[in-house]
Order: C-alpha cells, then structure tokens, then sequence
C-alpha cells in the first residue's frame, strides 16, 4: 500500500456509484451507505434498475485504493465505489477523486452565496423555502444539492420542511405569550422623624 494514499470515504446516510464486480466499463448503481470506517471501506445497500431491487454488500473499498491492486478477488467479489457527480465538489474531496465525466461546480458568485454555503442543511432548507415559496421543491432540491454536496430531490425537501415546520409551530406554542406582570401596591410607611 502506497504510504501517501488518502483513504476517500463517505459517511453514513450518503449516496455514492457502485460498480458491480469492480467494472468500471458498466453502468454503475446507485448505493447508500449503511456503515463506514476512516479506511474507506463502506457497507452499502444498492438499488437495482428502478429500485425495484435491493441488496446490500459489506467490505466495498473505494475504486483507486491500493489495497484492490494486490487483492484482486477483493474487487471482483464486493465491488468498488466511487463518488456521485455532485459529491466532487465537496471541500474535503481532492480533485483527483472527481468521477468520470463530472462537471465542476462554479464557485460562490457573490458574498452572500459564500455565508449560505457555510449555514447548516436546515437553515439553508428554510432560507431557500422563504426566497422561493411553497411551489418550488425541485427549485430549492437543486441548489441545496449544489451548496450541501448531497443528493436532495423535492421529495425529501417536502418532508424535511415538514418537518422544520412543525417543529417551528409546535415551539412556537409551547412558549407562553408574554403577559404583563399584575401591579403590585407598594405600601410606604410614613416615617416619623423624633426630635
């Protein structure tokens, strides 16, 4: 194993290619990843055509990690990953990482694109349903995919606002309004002054 290799991995929840057999002259499946390790070597759950079909596969190491070049049998009984289009643009993915044919994204174009790139997934999801509206999830899927590097679509934009909002309204009356406190008489005394 080469000592300057960067093991590249994904963590859990995250969408990545799957290359049956290690082929990578096929069309590769869509995976998500169940289980991770600082190694890269990534358990999947991968969709068949028309996600009619599961199955999963444990001990899949990334495509360019040496480790596949000395065991070949490795690669050709789990398969291999590789990142998705969209995923090479993540900061703490190197250029050499980026998938066949993927585009490169733009930079931000102005400052205030910089600031939405660093807000956290729900508060750029709120942003983006405030400038766009109601009638706009494919709108607001896409661009969270281009700021966040993961796979949204409107489905799941639709169900995380959902839920956001919920969690908004249901705060929002859990907090008592502000009453105004009762007056209170404050009774002096009159001190006398001996002489």
């Amino acid at each position: 194993m080469t000592a300057d290799y960067k093991h590249k991995t994904l963590g859990i929840g995250r969408t990545c290619c799957y290359y049956h057999a290690g082929n990578l002259n096929r069309k590769p499946y869509a995976a998500l990843v169940t289980d991770s390790d600082s190694e890269g070597i990534l358990d999947l759950t991968i969709f068949g055509p028309n996600a009619r079909n599961l199955r999963t596969e444990s001990g899949v190491r990334h495509k360019d990690d040496p480790y596949l070049e000395a065991r070949p049998v490795h690669r050709t009984e789990n398969g291999v990953w590789d990142y998705l289009e969209e995923q090479v643009s993540v900061p703490s993915v190197p250029d050499s990482v980026k998938c066949r044919d993927a585009r490169a994204r733009p930079p931000a174009g102005n400052e205030q694109d910089a600031k939405m790139n660093q807000m956290g997934s729900d508060e750029l999801l709120l942003h983006l349903y405030g400038k766009h509206g109601d009638n706009e999830s494919k709108r607001i899927a896409k661009e969270m995919t281009g700021r966040t590097g993961e796979a949204w679509n409107y489905q799941r934009v639709n169900v995380r606002l959902r839920g956001l909002l919920k969690r908004e309204k249901m705060a929002a009356e859990a907090e008592p309004e502000a009453e105004p406190e009762p007056e209170t008489e404050t009774k002096t005394k009159a001190v006398g002054t001996q002489g």
